[in-house]
């Protein structure tokens, strides 16, 4: 699994925009509230978190992740699994792993007397890598957040980092190089020492 410093470093790039479309997302889905009035509450939050990962997800498909020069893999994106190569970590847009996906149809299939050796999940994965999700959390119309988590070989996650303190990590404190050094005045012996050294 990779390391908390690891993840901030691939992610950071496209963090700024991605909560812009997020936001985005959240007043679109907003404005539309009361074509979901009439739903259901679960139904409803379902339909409307669908709608915000829509437009998340095109959004980083389209123009942020090539920016960032994130390769997208294009084998599972008819079925809405947004993953990307950046350098050697796959990132996907997703609340859940490949593998916990495919345990779901392994055991449907099963059920049908379908073999579970047809399923090498290592195989398919081209090995073990390193793996960030990118996780679109909590209800559309509020307490909506976005997360980045390391996911481990066997599907444990690492501490999920809100997107929002990553980008604050952006904001850097600068010291001017002219700044006055300051002086420390020593007790007892009455006189100044400069503390550059």
């Amino acid at each position: 699994m990779i390391s908390d410093p690891q993840l901030i470093d691939v992610v950071q790039p496209v963090v700024a925009a991605l909560l812009d479309f997020d936001a985005r997302a959240l007043a679109q889905v907003a404005a539309r509230r009361d074509v979901y009035a009439n739903m259901d509450a679960q139904p409803a939050a379902t339909a409307m978190a669908l709608e915000r990962r829509a437009v998340v997800a095109t959004q980083l498909r389209k123009e942020i992740a090539p920016g960032c020069g994130w390769e997208l893999i294009t084998e599972h994106l008819e079925s809405g699994a947004y993953e990307w190569l950046a350098g050697k970590t796959l990132v996907r847009l997703s609340k859940t792993n490949r593998e916990s996906r495919l345990e779901d149809v392994r055991a449907s299939l099963g059920l049908q007397g379908v073999q579970d050796t047809l399923f090498d999940t290592a195989a398919q994965a081209g090995g073990p890598r390193d793996e960030i999700l990118i996780r679109l959390m909590g209800n559309a119309l509020h307490g909506a957040s976005v997360d980045a988590v390391a996911l481990g070989a066997r599907g444990q996650l690492g501490t999920p980092i809100p997107l929002r303190t990553i980008a604050e990590m952006q904001v850097q404190r600068v010291v001017p190089a002219t700044a006055p050094k300051p002086r420390i005045t020593v007790p007892g012996l009455g006189r100044t020492e400069d503390s550059s050294g």
